[in-house]
């Protein structure tokens, strides 16, 4: 059984689940993804709600026995306030988390998910998008070196192809190495048409290592 005391953790998604429960999406530091259950008063107070809003950074006593767990109380630990254009921005975020990151603990995931809400930044929110597309292997890969690439997928998976307009190298470099400190803000910019191409794609596309790996399973 899965104890968690004190453990930070973010709730990315809720849902009423009968009269008096909550269904929650968790963002945890050292655990992942969890899902569990929270019990509210009937009468859904002001505290209830608040206390199980997304946008804040929580320290939790949860006990997991099965997939689904029980979160028994929660302690507000940091409030993010957002508004506007970051309230949708952070609405982003959950949904790329919870749609794009298996349920395995990812320690640097908490992290880059916690600076990108505290800040809008695009900077940080691409950092984030790029951490979740190498660890779901889909960043494409390249075998010729060129000034410029585009994304492929002829061949049955992304690859990126010399081109003579395109992504730079210097951007296709920083997201391999998970470090976009070395790219100016105009290249930030860019890069986002290049990460939401891999997002649009990637239910219907893969790289060619997880294709390689398909076909392995396949013939085992």
């Amino acid at each position: 059984m899965l104890i968690l005391d004190q453990e930070p953790a973010f709730i990315l998604k809720r849902i009423p689940y009968g009269e008096s429960r909550y269904l929650l999406d968790l963002l945890t530091q050292n655990h992942g993804l969890i899902r569990a259950i929270a019990r509210i008063s009937q009468q859904k107070t002001h505290r209830d709600t608040e206390q199980f809003a997304p946008f804040r950074e929580l320290l939790i006593h949860l006990t997991k026995k099965t997939d689904l767990g029980n979160l028994h109380s929660a302690e507000t630990k940091t409030i993010f306030p957002l508004h506007g254009k970051d309230w949708l921005t952070a609405n982003y975020l959950n949904e790329i988390v919870l749609h794009n990151h298996h349920l395995d603990a990812d320690f640097l995931l908490y992290e880059k998910y916690k600076l990108a809400l505290s800040t809008c930044s695009a900077r940080h929110i691409r950092a984030l998008e790029v951490h979740l597309l190498l660890e779901a292997g889909l960043i494409p890969e390249r075998e010729i070196a060129a000034d410029f690439y585009r994304v492929d997928y002829s061949a049955g998976w992304a690859r990126l192809i010399p081109s003579k307009t395109g992504f730079a190298a210097n951007l296709i470099e920083a997201v391999e190495a998970d470090n976009l400190e070395i790219l100016t803000d105009a290249e930030i910019n860019h890069l986002k048409h290049y990460l939401q191409q891999l997002f649009n794609s990637s239910r219907n596309t893969k790289t060619k290592r997880t294709a390689v790996n398909l076909l392995h399973l396949l013939k085992n």
